[in-house]
């Protein structure tokens, strides 16, 4: 799991920087929520089997996220502060601070100290007129999105991630046919609000109600893993599931994967593959090296691109 995972993390920077000869591992929202549903697996998976105590966990959790994102947000800032002054970034993040209102810079303080509610500020924009936050279906169209203001700005995910994180206690506790229902009314209100006109950016993977589905597939797939892990079948299917899915993730754009359905039964074979995918890996040291690199990949690749963004830009000026 660990390769695949640093697989995806990969893709993410592909899509925030440029094409490698028009190509992409996958695309950046299908490695985002395909994340989800491993990140699903894996809380499950501690869960029932390393944590006794929901405080344990979330300290875990904390430790495991936390430090390395103040890192790179203090990096940032660094950056921003003594190289970034007169770029074009700066100059639209400045005057978008200066527009805020008190109660719009408060919120998105807050929400870069913690990293809770920025999967929310991606639905927000700053009134240029009274500095008040106003709510947007689509930020593209706003002239002052707030999300501009994040310090790490891909972290929106990992307000996502701690959202399940918080519930994730709670719903392990519960039957899988409970599981199964709370999944199924999260796709049927994703679906159902897609034909109102809300699939795309950013309903179409920052809206945690329609996520929760994607983690719960994981959960899911961790409860089928328990079943299976026991019989021979799976030491025969684990090989070859992880190499499909693998191949999926290199292939996707091109395969013939157009609109919400398709996409969502796309997710779905790869749930039903999660559990053997975990059970070739799991006594695969490399694999578990290679899949603690996703994290840093992930948090830190917005600003090392900003770096050289920054450098061209002054070197184009100069």
């Amino acid at each position: 799991m660990g390769t695949i995972r640093t697989l995806l993390a990969i893709s993410v920077v592909i899509a925030h920087s440029s094409l490698f000869l028009g190509y992409n591992i996958a695309n950046g929202l299908v490695a985002v929520q395909v994340f989800y549903m491993f990140s699903g697996f894996y809380i499950f998976m501690i869960l029932s089997e390393r944590y006794a105590s929901v405080r344990k966990f979330y300290k875990s959790r904390a430790l495991r996220l936390y430090p390395t994102y103040f890192l790179v947000a203090i990096f940032a800032i660094c950056v921003w502060f003594f190289f970034g002054q007169g770029s074009a970034g700066f100059i639209e993040k400045q005057a978008q601070w200066d527009a805020a209102g008190l109660f719009a810079r408060a919120f998105i303080v807050v929400a870069n100290i913690f990293m809770f509610f920025q999967d929310i500020v991606m639905f927000l924009a700053i009134d240029p007129h009274t500095g008040s936050l106003y709510f947007t279906s689509n930020f593209y169209q706003e002239p002052m999105p707030l999300y501009k203001l994040l310090i790490v700005p891909q972290a929106w995910t990992l307000g996502v991630e701690l959202t399940f994180y918080l519930l994730a206690p709670f719903l392990v506790r519960r039957k899988t046919l409970t599981l199964c229902v709370i999944a199924g009314l999260s796709v049927t209100f994703r679906l159902y609000m897609a034909k109102k006109g809300f699939g795309g950016d950013p309903w179409n993977y920052r809206f945690f109600p329609f996520e929760l589905a994607l983690f719960l597939f994981g959960g899911i797939g961790y409860r089928a893993y328990r079943r299976l892990k026991s019989g021979r079948l799976i030491d025969y299917v684990a090989p070859l599931a992880t190499v499909l899915t693998i191949a999926s993730i290199f292939a996707f754009q091109f395969l013939p994967i157009h609109g919400i359905k398709r996409l969502l039964l796309y997710y779905a074979a790869i749930a039903v593959a999660i559990p053997f995918i975990f059970h070739a890996s799991k006594n695969n040291l490399r694999d578990r090296v290679i899949g603690d690199l996703s994290y840093p990949i992930y948090i830190m690749h917005h600003i090392i691109l900003t770096c050289f963004y920054l450098f061209f830009e002054q070197y184009t000026i100069l």
